[in-house]
């Protein structure tokens, strides 16, 4: 039994491994740093989180289903990827230089944080190949080896009095030796020589459009859970800053089990799936299970908030404790839209889902305009709101794609 189930749970220990680094790394932040310093770090890496899947998200995704799909024409897509994935970290590292600036961040401290997308960029493209080879073990590997180096690195700096340029310069060592150890790795497997092959423009013009809807979907399903802390940085000042992101990084912890269940194990699987309605109704009993499994989640964080901030974070963080009861209601909801989300995944699904994503968002800025007189927990209260439309949304897409596939088949009848 366990060896039937070995792929998957490689998959779900490794993505605890990964996000539990990158947990630790923003605990270990919080006491090193003064709560001032934690604010701009964290907002300045919501932005990080936010261009992350920009860079690269999209270009490694469409890689995906094109190879699970094409299988004969995979080195053809590499060669069109990686010539996007190019053109798409450079962009994220220009408009990231623009958007530090406003937290008074220095040329050295914006150009140290942004290396980041570069090893980022190569870890989702190395999961995108392994993925595409059922090679989970690779898939494990690659997913967790640049959190892990982040924080070793970092915990370097236990052992004397850093500030938050000394951290940042730490983490720039991270991503350069990850970037060398993600590059030799992927290499061995396809190699980056085929960027130099010659495609039509029209063909990698059409694949890099395509990306971007890959892109802006996942690049705002992140934003949903960032951009609260990016505006309370001018709301209500970097502690503010400091204890939303003390609260959402206990949050996105609990998203942990569905990303890499649906997003990472299940994903290629779906890719590979017949366009039968039959099919699909296994897809809406994952995401209705994801949903159940959510509120489980969510009772838990409820019952043991208190204990938890009191045990992780310094006695200054115990007011994000509020805000994370309110964010944990967004569970069932972020599991079920996880589930589903994952899978649609045909070109006009992708539009549905980034319009449906973008009306999500603007709805919650919306909301943190109209309420930002109710504190901090008004943004607490947007990003629930934020996520329960996002899965109305999504059910109602799949829904709608269910329906056209029946009518198909009953014409073909």
């Amino acid at each position: 039994m366990i060896m039937k189930y070995k792929k998957v749970i490689n998959v779900i220990v490794s993505g605890f491994g990964a996000a539990g680094a990158t947990f630790l790394l923003q605990v270990f932040l919080s006491h090193k740093l003064s709560i001032d310093q934690f604010g701009i770090y964290s907002a300045a890496t919501s932005i990080l989180t936010i261009l992350g899947p920009f860079a690269s998200v999209g270009i490694s995704g469409l890689f995906l289903r094109e190879a699970c799909v094409h299988i004969d024409k995979e080195t053809k897509y590499w060669s069109i990827a990686l010539k996007c994935l190019g053109i798409t970290v450079l962009l994220s590292f220009i408009v990231s230089q623009f958007l530090f600036a406003k937290y008074n961040l220095n040329l050295i401290e914006s150009l140290a944080l942004a290396s980041y997308y570069f090893p980022l960029s190569l870890q989702y493209l190395g999961v995108a190949l392994a993925q595409s080879r059922n090679d989970f073990l690779k898939v494990s590997l690659t997913q967790v080896l640049l959190p892990s180096l982040r924080l070793i690195l970092v915990l370097v700096s236990f052992f004397y009095p850093a500030d938050l340029k000394t951290i940042l310069l730490l983490l720039v060592l991270s991503h350069a030796i990850s970037f060398v150890f993600l590059f030799a790795s992927i290499n061995k497997v396809l190699s980056f020589g085929y960027i130099r092959v010659k495609q039509d423009f029209s063909e990698v013009l059409k694949f890099f459009k395509q990306s971007c809807y890959y892109s802006l979907n996942g690049s705002i399903n992140v934003a949903q859970i960032q951009l609260s802390t990016i505006v309370a940085i001018f709301y209500f000042g970097t502690i503010g800053a400091g204890l939303y992101s003390s609260a959402t990084t206990l949050l996105t912890a609990c998203y942990i089990l569905p990303n890499m269940i649906f997003g990472t194990y299940f994903l290629p699987k779906y890719h590979k799936l017949s366009n039968d309605p039959s099919s699909k109704t296994l897809l809406i009993k994952h995401s209705f299970v994801a949903f159940l499994s959510g509120i489980v989640f969510a009772i838990a964080v409820v019952i043991c908030t208190k204990y938890l901030i009191g045990i992780i974070y310094p006695k200054a963080f115990m007011k994000s404790s509020d805000i994370l009861n309110i964010l944990s209601f967004s569970l069932p909801f972020r599991f079920f839209s996880t589930a589903l989300g994952a899978s649609l995944l045909s070109a006009h699904s992708i539009r549905q889902k980034v319009f449906a994503s973008f009306t999500a968002i603007a709805l919650q800025v919306l909301f943190i305009v109209v309420i930002p007189k109710n504190g901090i927990v008004s943004l607490a209260y947007s990003f629930l709101f934020s996520e329960i439309m996002t899965s109305v949304f999504y059910y109602f897409i799949f829904m709608g794609h269910i329906r056209k596939l029946s009518l198909k088949t009953t014409v073909s009848i």
